[in-house]
């Protein structure tokens, strides 16, 4: 993540630019990257004015998987245009829901506009949105990707595990998006 964060900051645009840098965090599962980030530039960038704003998406209903839906975002209070805005999530798996926080955020026109991952699951040709950076790319092939469900660090499974100070995986049935027991590692 450093690297990432040392690559970001060396684009002459971002960091010789003085409107700043506005972090994003995709919630809740975007706040974990968002906290290592944010502590990142601070050493790596004194005196980088960095503010925060946070946007909500909804996956899921009543316990199943639906597309994302925008829940929470004040776009009243939010004016990228002079600065660079920095989206961060935790897992891209196909890409639906910071695709919907993207086009959110390309809306209000920052000066300019970079995603941020931890992980992303599958080949980029699989994806309906590539960020711009990942700390982590997995490739999974479609049927592991969707059998195999990442939990700690920001991610996970029905709102357990995401606090962990690591990444594990655990097999799941995508259809009924429960745990299987004593079949994870």
């Amino acid at each position: 993540m450093r690297a990432i964060c040392t690559e970001i900051m060396s684009d002459e645009s971002i960091r010789g630019h003085s409107g700043g840098l506005i972090l994003v965090p995709v919630l809740a599962g975007g706040r974990a990257i968002y906290e290592d980030v944010a502590a990142i530039l601070a050493e790596i960038a004194p005196g980088l004015d960095v503010q925060d704003q946070q946007i909500r998406i909804s996956r899921t209903k009543d316990e199943t998987l639906v597309p994302p839906k925008l829940e929470d975002f004040n776009s009243d209070e939010f004016q990228p245009a002079d600065k660079t805005v920095l989206l961060l999530d935790d897992l891209i798996d196909r890409g639906e829901t910071l695709r919907l926080a993207h086009r959110t955020l390309a809306g209000l026109s920052p000066k300019k506009l970079l995603t941020l991952v931890l992980v992303t699951k599958r080949r980029p040709s699989e994806m309906v949105f590539v960020p711009d950076y990942a700390c982590f790319e997995l490739n999974y092939n479609e049927e592991d990707a969707d059998r195999l469900w990442l939990f700690g660090y920001g991610m996970d499974i029905q709102d357990e595990l995401r606090d962990l100070d690591y990444i594990g995986e655990r097999e799941m049935d995508i259809a009924t998006h429960v745990l299987r027991e004593g079949q994870g590692r």
